[in-house]
């Protein structure tokens, strides 16, 4: 199986959701609890990175065309305002552990 995104890695791997494994009949696939969620114990932000790869986006061009230094720039920024999340109690991670 192809993993080509963050989310993939969310629904196969680590996710509260897993698909139910069963021979092919037509249907569409069951989603079932996952008992080995790691969000049971975590919060995790799946960052799709670096820009125009997967879902992610940028309203510049240059964003593009990137090096492993913009990259972690890029990310590092990410990080620092908060992930998107714009609540006043939120502060930023005191471990980031990266999956490259």
């Amino acid at each position: 199986m192809v993993r080509a995104a963050p989310s993939s890695r969310f629904f196969f791997e680590i996710g509260p959701l897993k698909f139910e494994v069963v021979e092919y009949n037509g249907s569409l696939p069951t989603l079932v609890l996952n008992p080995y969620s790691w969000t049971k114990a975590s919060n995790i932000i799946l960052v799709d990175s670096p820009v125009g790869t997967s879902f992610s986006y940028s309203r510049n061009n240059r964003d593009v065309r990137t090096t492993d230094f913009k990259q972690v720039c890029h990310l590092h920024q990410f990080l620092q305002k908060g992930g998107g999340h714009t609540a006043t109690e939120y502060k930023p991670p005191d471990r980031v552990f990266c999956n490259v």
